[in-house]
């Protein structure tokens, strides 16, 4: 993996895929959770459909990984559900099912916003002490981490 600095919408582009946190959380009109200061919440101001679009994703498939190849992004879920603390061994588990989804779609340069590192919420995964030793070996140069 690369560690990168910018916005991740910076990086979005025709030829380049983003993968966004997601927490499990379906509301009550169908539409995904998104926490309103996340890159996820942006996707949702971004692509009008976007949050029912993966609410109805995350309903029939659970809270997996998504591929949401209308917007070029790619989802992991960080959480077991919006109340619950990010999880570490939930975003390792989860990584390995966004590789398989990387190879399927044959991607070869992805970006990615730092799963279950929120700066703003202190009860969150630490990226240094805590993500980046557990998820460097599991993922490959394709990866790039937006960690500024």
């Amino acid at each position: 993996m690369k560690e990168v600095s910018g916005n991740i919408w910076g990086y979005y582009n025709d030829d380049e895929w983003i993968i966004l946190p997601t927490n499990g959380t379906v509301d009550g009109e169908g539409n995904a959770y998104v926490w309103d200061i996340s890159a996820t919440a942006q996707a949702g101001l971004i692509f009008e459909e976007f949050v029912s679009d993966l609410g109805a994703k995350i309903k029939s498939k659970g809270n997996v990984p998504i591929c949401l190849e209308k917007y070029k992004i790619i989802t992991i879920p960080v959480k077991s559900s919006k109340d619950d603390k990010s999880s570490l061994d939930l975003i390792k588990k989860h990584l390995q099912e966004v590789i398989k989804i990387v190879d399927k779609q044959k991607l070869e340069n992805v970006y990615i916003s730092l799963p279950g590192c929120n700066a703003k919420t202190k009860n969150e995964i630490h990226y240094r002490k805590e993500l980046k030793p557990a998820i460097k070996d599991i993922l490959d140069d394709r990866f790039n981490i937006i960690v500024e």
